[in-house]
């Protein structure tokens, strides 16, 4: 599975693809760690004259392979953060129901996943502005050989 994630994500212009295993709480999965080199085009920073729509920028990720994680709730009102590192993780977006059209699998080819990603603004924590504390449950990631 690794190799077969590992030449996915490269296919869809990702970079310094790893593969890895992600332990929350007393849950793991397979995945991969990867970079995207990515341009602002048209977002406030370039609007309000801080960045130019050319300008790059490159977010960090974790592609986890299956069911999403015991603790993790949809809900707005049951957020939990996933602290390692210096960062808190979030889980980006997610797929938490089989792919039944051929359209939809090659967006998601490996089934049941989520994406974490850091919360790396550093003038607010993930939950400032929220009624209550996120829930946070460790995580921890041990990379793997590369296949």
């Amino acid at each position: 599975m690794a190799t077969n994630l590992i030449k996915w994500l490269e296919s869809c212009g990702c970079h310094d693809v790893r593969p890895c295993r992600v332990t929350i709480g007393s849950e793991t999965w397979e995945g991969a760690y990867y970079k995207r080199t990515l341009q602002y085009g048209n977002c406030d920073a370039v609007r309000w004259g801080l960045k130019k729509p050319e300008d790059t920028y490159t977010r960090e990720s974790i592609y986890c392979v299956g069911n999403l994680p015991k603790g993790y709730k949809p809900k707005r009102s049951n957020k939990v953060c996933y602290p390692s590192v210096g960062f808190d993780w979030y889980i980006a977006c997610y797929l938490n129901a089989p792919v039944d059209d051929e359209r939809m699998a090659q967006y998601h080819p490996f089934g049941l996943s989520f994406i974490l990603m850091p919360w790396d603004i550093d003038t607010v924590k993930i939950d400032s502005y929220e009624p209550k504390p996120y829930k946070r449950i460790p995580l921890q990631v041990d990379f793997l050989q590369v296949p």
